[in-house]
């Protein structure tokens, strides 16, 4: 992967298509589940593909989290930045570079 600083604006794109075909290569979790996800899909349908899915994606587990309990949906919308830590929207430039740099 390449660093942050080395990428042009026109790099972009391809920085991005790299991450997204190889972020599998390393990930056993995410091999795991879409291998599980095709079978159930080719066997049983997209109906019964999707249910499974919806049980195991770790997003829709935590906005089932946030919706059930009022205290914790009103903390996460009083957050200056939906989806960042308050340690990361202190700096958000740093934060995004970090995350690139760390994979």
């Amino acid at each position: 992967i390449h660093s942050v600083s080395a990428v042009t604006k026109e790099g972009i794109p391809e920085l991005l298509e790299e991450i997204e075909n190889t972020h599998w290569t390393d990930n056993d979790e995410l091999i795991k589940w879409k291998l599980t996800y095709d079978v159930i899909e080719k066997n049983l349908g997209v109906w019964y593909a999707l249910r499974y899915d919806v049980t195991v994606d770790p997003q829709i587990q935590r906005a089932v989290e946030i919706l059930s309990d009022p205290a914790e949906y009103q903390a996460y919308l009083s957050r200056p930045e939906i989806g960042v830590d308050d340690e990361e929207s202190a700096d958000p430039v740093a934060a995004a570079a970090d995350s690139l740099t760390s994979q």
